[in-house]
C-alpha cells in the first residue's frame, strides 16, 4: 500500500459525469482524500462540506471545472506528494467510544463544525487538556465538543444521537504505518 498523498486544492469541480464510481457522502478533505487513496485509479478528488450521498468524488485523468464550485461550493483537489510527519507530531490517542454527551455545559471552547469522530478526536488531541470528546454526525456548529474532567451523560445521546469518547491510550505508531498525508 502506498503512502496516503498530500494534496493541492481549489474551488472547482471534477469533469461532468467523469467520477469513478460510487460517489460518497464524506463530506470533508480529510475524509474523501483518504477514499481517493484507497484507489490506485484516483488522482483527483472534489468535495462539498454539504451532506449528500455525492459530496465527495473521486477521479482519474480527467478536465476539471476549475473556479466553478458549483452550488455546493466544491473545492477541486489534486495528489500531489507524500509528505512526512514533522518529528514534534505526537501519535494519535486510542479513543474508547459508547452512546452519551458530555457534562452540560463543561465542554472546552470552541465548539466545532467536526461531525466524525476521526475529526473531532483530531481536535482533541491538539489540546493537552482534553480528555474527552462527545460528537455526532449532523450538521451544525458544535457537532463536536472537547471535555476535561466532567462528569458524562453516558447511554443518553440526545437528540443528535451523540457519541461520547473518552482517550484511552497514546498509541506509538507502528513502524510499517505511512505518515499522514499533509492538507
Amino acid at each position: 500500500t502506498p503512502p496516503p498523498a498530500a494534496y493541492n486544492c481549489a474551488d472547482g469541480q471534477g469533469e461532468y459525469g467523469a467520477s469513478l464510481k460510487p460517489d460518497s457522502s464524506h463530506n470533508s478533505l480529510m475524509e474523501c482524500s483518504a477514499q481517493c487513496d484507497l484507489k490506485a485509479a484516483c488522482l483527483a478528488i472534489d468535495y462539498t462540506e454539504e451532506s449528500s450521498n455525492n459530496a465527495c468524488r473521486l477521479y482519474g485523468t480527467n478536465d476539471p471545472r476549475l473556479g466553478d464550485g458549483g452550488g455546493d461550493a466544491r473545492r477541486y483537489c489534486t495528489k500531489s506528494k507524500v509528505l512526512p510527519l514533522p518529528p514534534s507530531t505526537p501519535p494519535p490517542a486510542a479513543y474508547n467510544c459508547a452512546d452519551g454527551q458530555g457534562e452540560y455545559g463543561a465542554s472546552l471552547k470552541p465548539d466545532s463544525s467536526h461531525n466524525s469522530l476521526m475529526e473531532c478526536s483530531a481536535q482533541c488531541d491538539l489540546k493537552a487538556a482534553c480528555l474527552a470528546i462527545d460528537y455526532t454526525e449532523e450538521s451544525s456548529n458544535n457537532a463536536c465538543r472537547l471535555y476535561g474532567t466532567n462528569d458524562p451523560r453516558l447511554g443518553d445521546g440526545g437528540g443528535d444521537a451523540r457519541r461520547y469518547c473518552t482517550k484511552s491510550k497514546v498509541l506509538p505508531l507502528p513502524p510499517s504505518t505511512p505518515p499522514p498525508a499533509a492538507y
